[in-house]
């Protein structure tokens, strides 16, 4: 067998791009206990295997892991994904990937089918690069594009089982280690090894439960160390040896920013606020109004907690109302909420009207959607997809 080689980057980003992304701590108000019970072997999720072979593809690998997860939750049928999207990563023809590169092709680009493109036949990095995908499978993959990504505190054991108990989805888990304390069922520490020095891999926690009255998050491997496909993590392993977490929002289709009945938020604003504020009443009233404007996942708590997501809204705010001259704008990014801006919100929410607005949500969606997939190629993939999930499920009844 080659040696392996890991595929998780190090994030060498600018902290100016780091302090965009989306921490579960901006859109949860508080995580849920786990209700920890315990399992037997047969009770445990599992999803089916898949075989990176010698690729470093494992980040995409567990995209893919966590899309089928995702889809499987919505249609209850199992769908397995391409991993050849691989090849769009930044630092192509060199190995591995930034975690948030990954959710971020996955969020542009969706994920193709395996069915359709073939990177299972693909053994190395370099095979996977020249796989040709089609435009009408570029199509397909589209739609399976997610809206975005949360990312959870490293070594956090407690908010991962957690997630995976009130979401149901698979998470991105990634652990730096030797090959003998992961080539095991359950991963051990050995001891203390260098981080630059040792291997770094992506999988996906798919479950999580109670083995001889000890924690454990399941997670499913595509790099099959010593032969083992899935491994058991336990609290210790993961709070020394986990260095990144992430998990996807929604796919887009599944879309829930169209309330048919959306209450129009009524607030005044006296004080500036600020990128980084934490457990404010005014950043409530900020993402309640952000969300009436469609510029905040309706779905998401209102914390009070100004962070990437807020910034985002924030912004697209400032852009739609013109609240100040793009240049003024393009500097702050969305990290304040100014006088200008303060004037504007409460313009259009301090009044005492508290009216409703009421939209034919169905009629909306329709519409959207046949703008949306206004070609040929997309209508058609469309089609495929709902006939062959359609054909799944009358297969698995009839067996």
């Amino acid at each position: 067998m080659e040696k392996f080689i890991s595929g998780c980057r190090v994030d060498d980003r600018p902290e100016s791009e780091k302090m965009k992304d989306v921490n579960i701590k901006e859109i949860v108000a508080s995580v849920a206990t786990v209700n920890w019970v315990e399992k037997e072997d047969k009770d445990w999720r599992r999803f089916p295997e898949q075989n990176q072979h010698y690729k470093s593809s494992c980040v995409m690998q567990t995209c893919d892991k966590l899309a089928t997860v995702m889809l499987w939750l919505k249609e209850k049928v199992f769908v397995m994904f391409s991993d050849a999207f691989y090849q769009l990563r930044s630092n192509k023809p060199n190995p591995g990937m930034i975690g948030i590169e990954a959710f971020k092709i996955w969020e542009e680009n969706g994920l193709p089918l395996e069915q359709l493109v073939k990177s299972n036949e693909a053994k190395t990095d370099a095979e996977v690069d020249i796989i040709e995908v089609e435009q009408y499978e570029k199509d397909i993959a589209k739609v399976f594009a997610i809206k975005g990504s949360v990312g959870l505190d490293n070594g956090d054991f407690e908010t991962v089982a957690s997630t995976i108990q009130q979401t149901g989805k698979a998470i991105m888990t990634w652990f730096y280690f030797t090959s003998e304390e992961w080539s095991k069922l359950i991963p051990t520490i050995s001891g203390n090894i260098n981080f630059i020095d040792s291997l770094h891999h992506s999988v996906a926690a798919v479950d999580f439960g109670l083995k001889n009255g000890k924690k454990y998050l399941r997670i499913e491997d595509s790099a099959h160390f010593g032969g083992f496909t899935e491994h058991y993590i336990d609290e210790e392993f993961f709070k020394v040896r986990n260095w990144f977490v992430r998990y996807p929002t929604n796919f887009k289709f599944q879309d829930k920013t169209d309330d048919p009945q959306a209450l129009k938020p009524n607030y005044k604003f006296t004080k500036i606020l600020k990128y980084g504020m934490e457990k404010d009443a005014d950043i409530v009233a900020l993402q309640n109004i952000l969300k009436y404007e469609g510029m905040f996942p309706i779905e998401r708590d209102s914390t009070g907690n100004y962070f990437a997501l807020t910034t985002e809204g924030v912004l697209k705010f400032q852009i739609k109302y013109n609240v100040a001259d793009p240049g003024e704008l393009n500097q702050l990014q969305g990290r304040q909420v100014g006088p200008k801006t303060i004037k504007k919100l409460n313009e259009l929410n301090n009044d005492k009207s508290n009216r409703y607005s009421f939209i034919n949500s169905s009629s909306f969606i329709l519409c959207r959607t046949i703008l949306k997939y206004n070609n040929r190629r997309a209508i058609l993939a469309s089609s495929i997809i709902s006939f062959w999930i359609l054909l799944q499920r009358k297969c698995r009844s009839k067996g």
